[in-house]
Formats: C-alpha cells, structure tokens, sequence
C-alpha cells in the first residue's frame, strides 16, 4: 500500500507538470533536496535494499516530486488560509556539486511543478539557491513565479542567534573573537556586515584560497566606516585559523563537512547554518567540550508539515522556509531575496517574521534540543579558561 502510495504521488507530479498553469496563483512551494543518500531513502524506502550506485541512478533520473503538504498558514489581512507544499529535487548535494547543468535542469523542474500547482511564491533551500547564482538564473528562466532563497531571514536568524550566544555566555562583541567560514559568500558576507553593525571588532573570514582577491575587496568594504581604525578583520583560506574563535558561523555551500574536531577549542561555539552540515559528525560525538547549534532555525506554532526535516520539534522550521512563509502571508508580490543580500531587506523580511510571530527555536542540533546542563558545561570552561 505504501508503495502504490508513492508511485502514485510520483506519477502525479509528473502528469501536473505537463498541465497547463492555473490562471489564479495564490499558493506557495519550497524547494529542498536530500542532505544525503539517506534522507532518500526516508522518502524512498526501497532504496535501502539497493546497491548505492544504482540508488544513486534512480535518483539522478527521477524528476522533482510533491514532498508533503504545508498547513496553517493564513494570510494575516484576511485570515484566509494559504495552501503550500514542500517540492523535492531528488539530487544528493555530491550530485547536485559534481553536475551543476543537471542541477539546474531539476530545480527549473521543480519551479515549474510549483507554478503548475498555483505557486506564486517559491522558494530555494538547501544548495538550490548557491547553485542558481543565487536564484538569478531562476528569475532568468521563469517569469511566472517569484523567487526567494530564503537567505534574508537566514542571515538575521544566523546572526540573532549569535547575539544571544554571546550574551548567555557573556562574551563581548568588542573583545571576543569570531569567524565566518564560508565568509565569501552571500549569507557570510550579510553576516559580517550585521555583525561589524553591532560591534564587533575581531572578525575572521574564512574561504576558498581562489576568492582571495574577491574576500580582500569585501574586508576593505566592511572597514569603510571604521575612522578609529579599530576592526581587526581579516582572511584566511585555512579552516584550522578558526581554533582561537569563541563563536564561528558555519555557512559554506560544501557538499561535506568541514569543520573538524582539531579546528576548535575548548568551549568554542558553533552555528552551524550549512545544509548539509559543514561540522564533521564526529566533533559532536568526541568533543564535549564545544557547543554545536543549528544557525537557522525558527519556532513557527501554527505550522504543520509532515517531514522529517532533522529538526527537534514539530513546530521548528528552517528560516529560509520561515521566509517563504512571511512572504506568503503577506501577499508581497515581486521577486525578494534573489542575489546578493542587502541589509535593508533583512531587516524588512525580519518585521514580516515578527508580525507572524515566529521566533528563534530553542538553541538544538541535529541530537535535539541543547540541554541547560551541557550550557552550564561550556559556560564553565569558558569562564575558567586561560587569559
């Protein structure tokens, strides 16, 4: 029965997007991929009972599909419900990384499956928005739909979260040390933009050896407004740069972790916003000493889905979604977040948030929500350690 279920459902969407587009769009789709072979198989069971290469072949050919249905969205001027859905690209990030022409082909796919379902507002989680030019070529190749990726809300998420951090573990935006890792691109850039706005004065960026040019550029922008020459930020194509950090932001469109266990010190703090994750699995196992956090994570109460988005509770949903949401219930029209971020615009997603009253979620990894015992741990190794 389950399998007629979904090969039913796959069928379907592939009949849908031959169809022709609805003259009315006033729903919403989110656009996501598998973090890995195994959240595949969370969708597609009988992959488990295949060898991983043809697995990998299914999933290289199947065309986007309807994920679940999203609930409990209304718009806020008229108290109208909003019918959503979460859309699949069934491309592995290594997959999506080592094939980008193919890549594209399939979130156009899944664009046009929204619009055929009466999107008219999507948006771009995961690698779909990096590997679109930050949804650019999506705006180029369909005009019958408004684009977001979600990364407005991301960054203010990312960056409140780091704010709160900070305050609970009472580490001074003046003096404290942070880093950026994946500090070049789009959502790292608008971080440490927020972040230099609030204060902070000793910022690492960390990229690709080849933006070196490009992250100088981005250091000389953000030391503009600096006339007492006080900022201390600087780059560095070293991972391993970031061991004297207190608190790194993880924001890198690797289809792999990057971050180690040797990479931090004893009570070092990361917000890991990756998806999939840049913090190898095994630091979280093996170093009780550093505290973990998912960046982008909202707590949106009247919001149902049924998905395992790796989350820790059912009202929890990442904030590139939570912006697709916002937009929704507002009936703003136009495209938003596409490109490079601008930090008038984060502000403005940030208001829409709050009139729809979502909030941080409580601070959680991929093991569940963050214990008050394991941050007495780390508030204690940071107050005793060494000056």
């Amino acid at each position: 029965m389950k399998l007629f279920s979904l090969i039913y459902g796959v069928m379907a969407d592939l009949i849908v997007a031959y169809l022709p587009s609805p003259k009315v769009k006033d729903k919403f789709a989110f656009i996501v991929h598998p973090r890995s072979t195994y959240d595949a198989v969370n969708k597609f069971f009988f992959l488990k009972f295949l060898p991983k290469p043809i697995a990998n072949f299914f999933l290289r050919h199947l065309w986007p599909i309807t994920a679940t249905k999203i609930e409990g969205l209304k718009y806020l001027e008229t108290g109208k419900s909003i019918e959503g859905w979460i859309l699949g690209v069934p491309l592995t990030p290594r997959q999506m990384i080592e094939n980008r022409t193919l890549a594209k082909k399939r979130i156009l796919q899944a664009v046009k499956l929204a619009e055929k379902k009466g999107a008219r507002i999507v948006g771009l989680g995961g690698l779909t928005g990096s590997l679109t030019e930050g949804g650019t070529y999506i705006v180029n190749n369909n005009k019958k739909v408004d684009i977001t990726t979600g990364r407005s809300y991301t960054a203010y998420t990312v960056t409140e979260n780091l704010f709160k951090l900070a305050g609970y573990f009472d580490i001074n935006l003046a003096d404290g040390k942070f880093a950026i890792v994946g500090g070049g691109g789009s959502i790292g850039l608008a971080c440490a933009e927020m972040l230099v706005r609030a204060g902070i004065n000793n910022l690492l960026l960390v990229d690709l050896i080849g933006r070196k040019e490009n992250m100088e550029k981005i250091i000389k922008q953000l030391k503009q407004d600096d006339r007492d020459n006080i900022l201390n930020i600087t780059f560095s194509h070293q991972i391993h740069d970031i061991i004297n950090s207190d608190i790194v932001i993880a924001a890198t469109n690797a289809p792999e972790a990057v971050i180690k266990s040797e990479d931090l010190k004893p009570g070092a703090i990361v917000i890991d916003d990756a998806q999939p994750s840049d913090v190898d699995k095994a630091v979280i196992k093996e170093r009780d000493d550093v505290l973990i956090i998912e960046g982008g994570v909202i707590r949106a109460d009247n919001i149902k889905y049924r998905m395992n988005m790796g989350l820790a509770g059912r009202n929890d949903i990442f904030s590139c979604l939570a912006e697709v949401l916002a937009i929704a219930a507002h009936g703003e029209n136009g495209h938003y977040t596409v490109g490079w971020l601008d930090l008038n615009l984060i502000d403005e997603i940030s208001k829409l948030g709050i009139a729809l009253d979502f909030k941080l979620a409580p601070f959680q990894n991929k093991y569940g929500y963050i214990t008050e015992e394991k941050m007495q741990k780390i508030r204690k190794i940071i107050r005793n350690k060494p000056a």
